[in-house]
């Protein structure tokens, strides 16, 4: 299918997708790929990979490769590859630039991969820019609690932060969270060792102090949040630097692991235990998927001007499939216009808050 063909028709959303990244390969990125059409049929994919290896796994979903449009890539981004690197050999010619690319050409509504997160956030930089009023980018994540579902950012995208970068997490976080969860007015929480106001660094103090002024009016600061409650959703969106939150998504999901693998092998150790398995295999069930981190899988890279959703290197087929809802359901919702717009309202806010404060003082 040629690739006019792929973006003609009134409400289509076409997503770019990335087959080159992730540890499990093309065939779990098709196959999640061609399960996601079959629920969306309104769907068109533009796919970048190596032809070789791509092609004739496509060649046994054939709805799918007829309403994709595939380019032959020779460079993919190695997992562990340094950005830096990444930049130098694939830019302009990898499948990860080439699917960016796409969106940022109005070619695709959003990029979906599950390649090298510090390749990915360099490329999209680079390709992309930031909107107007962000520094640097954030990947926020989804996480599950006892009261459905909390968002969590920066999960990786930056190492370290200030005073500046936290509020503006917080801005970028709420507005996620308005424009995914439907919430008007989210309550943000800052991670900390502890729930104290005297806890925590000079950064998270002095933000923590212009949170609780509310400076925007676009979310309601709640104070601070410890990692073990993160899963209770005191908060509608938890606002971290990218390395502790990135330690706490990944710390709770290898304890959801841990246990589930707990859990099933004592329930197989006797014929009695295995009786009672069955007596509550529903229930059971439900508490998996409640707690499954493929269906919370998928990071969004905010701050980029382009849809970017990265999932997992280690994601799956049904990992995939969740991946690609989360792109089609924000680029559906206009996501990043929102975004400039309520970014523009913030500027102008603040700007205002500014310049009564200088006639204030002038007046005295």
């Amino acid at each position: 299918m040629n690739q006019m063909d792929v973006l003609q028709g009134g409400n289509v959303d076409t997503i770019s997708l990335d087959l080159m990244g992730g540890d499990l390969g093309a065939r779990d990125l098709i196959l999640g790929a061609s399960k996601f059409l079959e629920a969306h049929p309104r769907i068109r994919f533009l796919m970048y990979g190596d032809a070789k290896v791509c092609l004739p796994i496509l060649d046994s979903h054939p709805l799918l490769k007829e309403r994709s449009c595939f380019h032959h890539c020779e460079v993919s981004i190695a997992m562990d590859e340094r950005p830096a690197d990444a930049l130098r050999r694939g830019r302009n010619v990898s499948s990860m630039w080439r699917a960016i690319e796409a969106v940022k050409k109005n070619q695709a509504a959003s990029v979906v991969t599950a390649g090298n997160t510090g390749a990915l956030i360099a490329m999209a930089r680079l390709c992309l820019s930031r909107i107007s009023g962000v520094d640097r980018p954030s990947l926020a994540a989804f996480w599950p609690t006892v009261k459905g579902k909390c968002i969590i950012l920066d999960v990786g995208a930056t190492i370290g932060s200030t005073v500046s970068h936290m509020v503006q997490l917080s801005i970028l976080g709420s507005f996620f969270a308005r424009s995914v969860a439907g919430i008007n007015c989210p309550s943000i929480g800052l991670l900390n060792v502890g729930t104290e106001e005297i806890k925590g660094n000079d950064v998270l103090q002095e933000s923590a102090r212009l949170l609780r002024g509310e400076c925007c009016g676009a979310f309601k600061y709640k104070g601070f949040i410890e990692a073990n409650d993160i899963a209770k959703g005191f908060v509608d969106v938890i606002v971290t630097e990218g390395f502790s939150g990135n330690i706490a998504i990944k710390a709770a999901e290898g304890a959801v692991r841990h246990i589930s693998g707990v859990l099933q092998k004592s329930l197989n150790r006797t014929l009695l235990s295995r009786i009672g398995c069955l007596l509550i295999k529903k229930s059971l069930r439900e508490v998996k998927e409640g707690f499954d981190p493929r269906n919370f899988n998928g990071g969004v890279l905010l701050g980029v001007d382009g849809l970017v959703v990265k999932g997992h290197g280690s994601s799956d087929a049904k990992s995939i499939f969740n991946v690609l809802g989360i792109a089609h359901n924000m680029s559906q919702n206009g996501f990043i216009d929102m975004v400039k717009d309520d970014m523009q309202r913030v500027r102008d806010s603040l700007l205002d808050v500014h310049e009564k404060k200088i006639v204030s003082g002038s007046g005295k």
